[in-house]
């Protein structure tokens, strides 16, 4: 039974960094997009 919980919260945990990471947006020139809280991107100057 843990085993199987743990394997449902690593599940969980990588989903959420694909969605994460996937969620990242395009900024223009001379801006980079950084990860301001653990579920917003923000672009901001280089």
């Amino acid at each position: 039974m843990k085993l199987r919980l743990g394997f449902g919260v690593a599940l969980v945990v990588v989903l959420y960094g694909i969605w994460v990471l996937s969620s990242k947006p395009a900024c223009l020139m001379g801006y980079k997009a950084s990860l301001v809280s653990f579920k917003a991107w923000a672009c901001i100057p280089l």
